[in-house]
Parts: structure tokens; sequence; C-alpha cells
């Protein structure tokens, strides 16, 4: 499958997904009306390029130390039946990685490291940003109607949307030329940029604290982004370029605020009891 192709999948996922869920959704289940408690949440953390592998699923080496950046996500969901929650969800986030010398397997290869390379340390730094449509399903049912106070219930989440980002890769300390001190770029100062780029998302996580007030969440997901340079660098074997995908884990802490009872005058129908 081509990457247009798989964008452009991605993105009417996203599409059909908010016009199919959000807009007046009506009830699961006629019989138990458990539908409507809407959410917002804002959630802070860390992310990190973990891993690129091939698009024949080979894991590929690092050629940078990744080091942790920063991650912002923004929910907003809404409860379906007894467990499940679709969430639209915006992501924003950081990564950085640094490498003592550019030996990369792009060197000579692609046109960014064609030119004159200095043996000294370099770093690489990208910002981006997501949107996507996210499944949620959550362990225990929404449907106990008489718990209250503080709980957990631990989820399981899953979606897809496009990514959008900059990176720009240079010396960490200017060269003999100071003029080449940024070696390649894509959307920082070159006016080619990355947009509609396909993204997966996949993980867990579990709500804490009163459901019927404000609450807070963690969880644990991990990004595969639909493109080979997230680490503004191309990854070849040989003479071969790999067109590898990138995972981003992602670690989150945030805060649920409930905005509302929906279709029903019971609190029941919330992500939380057992």
């Amino acid at each position: 499958m081509s990457q247009k192709l798989q964008n452009s999948i991605a993105f009417s996922f996203t599409l059909i997904f908010f016009l199919t869920f959000f807009p007046g959704i009506k009830s699961y289940s006629s019989t138990t009306d458990k539908n409507g408690n809407w959410s917002f949440s804002v959630g802070t953390g860390i992310s990190i390029l973990s891993r690129e592998f091939s698009k024949d699923l080979v894991l590929l080496d690092n050629e940078f130390q990744h080091q942790p950046g920063w991650a912002l996500d923004i929910n907003i969901g809404r409860t379906l039946g007894n467990h499940w929650e679709p969430n639209l969800r915006l992501g924003l986030f950081n990564l950085y990685g640094e490498s003592n010398s550019p030996d990369f397997s792009a060197v000579g290869q692609h046109f960014s490291l064609s030119g004159v390379i200095y043996l000294l340390p370099v770093q690489y730094a990208t910002n981006g940003g997501s949107v996507s449509g996210i499944m949620r399903y959550y362990i225990k049912s929404f449907s106990n109607k008489k718990r209250t106070g503080f709980y957990f219930n631990p989820f399981l989440e899953a979606g897809a949307g496009t990514n959008f980002f900059s990176t720009e890769l240079r010396y960490k300390n200017p060269p003999p030329d100071p003029s080449k001190t940024v070696i390649f770029d894509k959307g920082v100062n070159s006016k080619e940029t990355t947009a509609n780029i396909a993204q997966y998302t996949f993980g867990l996580g579990t709500k804490l604290g009163d459901p019927r007030k404000m609450h807070f969440v963690i969880s644990y997901n991990f990004d595969i982004v639909n493109y080979a340079c997230l680490d503004a660098v191309h990854n070849y074997t040989g003479a071969e370029r790999n067109h590898a995908r990138g995972i981003i884990s992602k670690f989150m802490a945030g805060v649920v605020i409930p905005l509302g009872r929906g279709n029903s005058s019971e609190n029941s129908y919330l992500p939380w009891s057992p």
C-alpha cells in the first residue's frame, strides 16, 4: 500500500469518526440509554522516538541517542454503551536526540547528506502535532449504579489520524564553516513541510478519582507515524532507502472534566464502576 494511500485512509478515518460519533449521536442501547456523558481532558507528559522500522517490519538500528521531549494531548469524548468511549484527540509533541558524529546510513545516499560533512557532534529537534479519532474500551462496565467516591477503571485504546511536523538536523557547535551549521531541515527554514501523514495510535491507561468531579487519567501510548525522518535523517540499507516508520512513545498524566450527564439522570453510565 502506497504512503499516499495510507495517509488518505487515515485522514478519511478521522473525518468519518468525527462526523459519526460526535454530532447528535443516538443511544447505543434503547433499553439502557447510557450514552451522552461528555468529558474534556488535558494531559501532559514526555515523548520519545523509541524505534524506527522498515516497511518489511524490521527494526532499524538507532542512529541517535534519543532524549525525552514534551507532549500535550487534548481530548473530548462521549460514553457509548457499557464499555466504549470514542474520543477526538489533538496532540502536540517535541522530539530530540544527538549523536557524537553524523556517521549515518544516509551519508552519500540522501541529498541532505551528500555535501561536506564534518565529523562533529550533531543534534536533531522535531516539533509536531496530530489529529486523531480514538476508540477507548474500559475494562469495567459503566452500569453499576451503587458506586460513588474514588475509583479507577483501566482502559485500552486504538485509533488513527493525521500527523504533521517540522524537523531540523544541525551541529551542536558551529563547524569550521558557520554557514553549514544547519545540515538539513524540513518545515523550519525551508518551504518544504509535511502534512497529512498517516498516524496509528495504541495505548493503555486508567482513570482515577471521583467521576462526578474533576478527576485524573494516566496513560502510555505509542504512535506509529508513516514517515521516515522524524529524526531528520532517512535510513538506508546499503544503497536502498528503507522508507522507515517511526514509533513515538508517550507517557502522559492529566485531568478529566465531566461536561454533563447526557441523556440519563443516572450517573451509572460513567466510565468508572466495575
